[in-house]
């Protein structure tokens, strides 16, 4: 028969057991507090998708660590990372993701936006301003230059002249552009280059914004569909923005088949009048054709990239709502064709201009042979 004091010494093992099992527990948790929260919802992920960089995880990281990295000892020097892309790769984008980021806006005290190749202290937006603990007053200047343009080493002295004057120790700058040469501008050997994302990676993202809280296994024939939607935007993300809340409000596979339909109506007209896929137009800051249900056609005349910050002159009218018909327009105008959900909250316009199919027509009409 087992004794009393065998008993005790089980009970401590155990109760040693828990104490260990809840100190291992406490760390885990701890780790997981350094990792932004994920939704445990399967078919809720567009709630929150556009808060979210998608497809951009390591690229984020790297701009974070570099931010949070402490200036090595006796370094005097700005330290400035480039950001390297092609037009519409989602640059500004994922300079947006970084600076909503917790641990950026804790560590700076001032986050300042810089369109254009201005000094810090003129032409400059504030997208955070406040003090916070340990941040000591440590500023993150954003210079996003337009263009393929590319300062000269007059214009590189004064940008750095006048960061170093008006900037504390600790600051840093992120500097993005289309042009590999400001690669020079850099001071720390980081680079970050961003390519557009692989087809697999936009297919995911797309699908997730097209059915929203409804799982897509039960809909086969409706991801099918969607997949062909999917290609005939080449890698739009605003387009698929577009497309895709149209899709996710109406879920009758005719009315996909319909907008298939429009959509590779789109890309032949384009590439027969233009002679090029509308997405690589619009990446050419080119004119583009585009649908309408009401069966009139709109012509665009772009000026891309063409961004707006909130409460600055930004129109009312939505891309949307001039395709299906809600919004009456015409001659030439601007229409919003996406509005950023994070700081600085950029609104992306296209100019418009409408035609009627007759107009369109007479542009391309073939000469006589006779």
């Amino acid at each position: 028969m087992p004794s009393q004091g065998d008993g005790v010494e089980e009970v401590q093992e155990m109760v040693g057991s828990l104490h260990s099992a809840i100190d291992d527990m406490s760390e885990f948790i701890l780790f997981l507090k350094s990792y932004p929260p994920i939704s445990h919802g399967p078919y809720s992920k567009y709630m929150f998708i556009e808060k979210c960089m998608f497809g951009r995880q390591v690229e984020m990281e790297e701009a974070i660590n570099f931010l949070l990295q402490p200036d090595p000892p006796g370094m005097e020097s700005l330290q400035v990372l480039p950001i390297v892309g092609p037009v519409k790769v989602g640059k500004s984008t994922l300079v947006e993701h970084v600076c909503y980021n917790e641990r950026v806006r804790n560590h700076f005290s001032s986050i300042m936006l810089c369109d254009g190749y201005s000094t810090v202290s003129e032409g400059s937006r504030v997208v955070k301003k406040q003090t916070t603990r340990g941040s000591y007053e440590r500023s993150l200047v954003i210079l996003e230059l337009a263009n393929d343009f590319v300062p000269d080493e007059r214009q590189c002295k004064r940008f750095y002249s006048s960061a170093g004057s008006h900037m504390p120790p600790g600051s840093k700058v992120i500097i993005t552009s289309r042009s590999e040469n400001i690669v020079k501008l850099g001071t720390t050997g980081a680079v970050i280059r961003l390519n557009y994302l692989p087809q697999e990676a936009y297919w995911y993202w797309f699908k997730v914004l097209a059915f929203g809280s409804t799982n897509p296994e039960e809909h086969p024939d409706l991801a099918s569909i969607g997949m062909d939607i999917a290609e005939t935007l080449d890698g739009s993300f605003m387009g698929a923005n577009n497309i895709c809340g149209l899709l996710r409000a109406n879920l009758d596979p005719r009315y996909w088949r319909k907008i298939l339909a429009l959509q590779r109506n789109l890309v032949e007209r384009n590439i027969l009048h233009c002679g090029d896929h509308p997405h690589s137009l619009l990446q050419k800051s080119r004119a583009i054709y585009i649908w309408r249900m009401s069966n009139r056609t709109m012509w665009f005349k772009v000026r891309y990239p063409d961004k707006r910050f909130q409460g600055n002159d930004v129109p009312k009218i939505k891309l949307l709502d001039v395709q299906t018909g809600s919004a009456e327009t015409r001659g030439k105008f601007e229409a919003i064709v996406w509005r950023s959900r994070i700081p600085p909250y950029y609104s992306y316009l296209m100019s418009c201009e409408m035609e009627t199919p007759n107009l369109i027509a007479k542009k391309k009409r073939p000469r006589s042979m006779v």
